[in-house]
């Protein structure tokens, strides 16, 4: 006879959502680490100079935009290395202290737990670039050529090159000890416009030096913010989308060798 009872059915491993949990695990985790109270207290002590300088009194023109630009300067700085930091250590550690097997085993698929790592690493530095384009921006005066859209532009593409620079440390990450990934990736993220120049003197300003020079991600392109300081124009449309386009391409290159790296990796 029909009780009208059922019995309630396993939750399958398709109706599980591993990306929240993974994505506050690295939230929760990068809250505990020095990196986040140097990042303050540097975010502090700015923003203290800042503020006695605004009471002091700016003087000059030349001077409002110097310290603005430090401060965006310095932002995207610490908001670069912060990701370089925290990507190249997501899954070596993981590996390492064998945390990564419990996580595996949910289930949850190995670009699923890829994601998890690299999007709150890139949400962390985009949180630090905002923090101190905000400060910047309330502790500074702003001259009547500074245009908001102009910043709105420089801020979209830095935050595009941090994605450009997760992707690549967690890309490079799966290769190489942490230490190393940290120095190559800052490397590149730091000196890719000198790279980009001493490969076009090696192999000259023909096709050959120009097609390796395109081949080494140049992150100085998606700094904008001194077009901003110095009050210049929006970019042409057409060179803003070329630019986002050249970022998203470069983030999709390294999260595909990433996501094919660690597919193929025996852990």
């Amino acid at each position: 006879m029909a009780t009208g009872y059922t019995t309630p059915l396993p939750l399958s491993p398709a109706r599980l959502r591993p990306l929240p949990h993974l994505v506050r695990a690295v939230w929760l985790e990068s809250l505990r680490r020095n990196e986040m109270w140097v990042l303050g207290l540097l975010l502090g002590l700015y923003a203290a100079a800042a503020l006695v300088l605004r009471i002091v009194g700016i003087e000059s023109p030349q001077s409002a935009r110097f310290i603005r630009g430090l401060g965006f300067d310095l932002g995207g700085l610490l908001a670069s290395l912060l990701v370089i930091v925290t990507a190249a250590r997501q899954l070596p550690v993981e590996i390492e202290l064998r945390t990564i097997y419990p996580v595996l085993a949910k289930p949850v698929r190995r670009e699923a737990l890829l994601w998890g790592k690299a999007l709150p690493t890139w949400g962390l530095g985009v949180a630090a670039l905002t923090m101190f384009c905000i400060a910047t921006v309330a502790l500074t005066p702003t001259l009547p050529q500074q245009s908001a859209l102009v910043l709105m532009s420089a801020l979209l593409l830095k935050a595009l090159s941090l994605a450009i620079l997760t992707a690549m440390t967690m890309c490079v990450s799966l290769w190489l000890p942490p230490a190393v990934t940290m120095l190559l990736c800052g490397a590149i993220a730091f000196g890719g416009r000198f790279a980009a120049n001493f490969v076009v003197q090696l192999c000259g300003e023909g096709r050959w030096g120009n097609w390796l020079a395109a081949l080494w991600p140049d992150l100085s392109l998606l700094g904008q913010f001194q077009r901003y300081v110095d009050g210049g124009a929006l970019p042409a449309p057409s060179v803003l989308l070329a630019l986002m386009v050249y970022a998203l391409v470069w983030t999709f290159v390294f999260a595909m060798l990433a996501a094919g790296r660690f597919r193929r990796m025996p852990i």
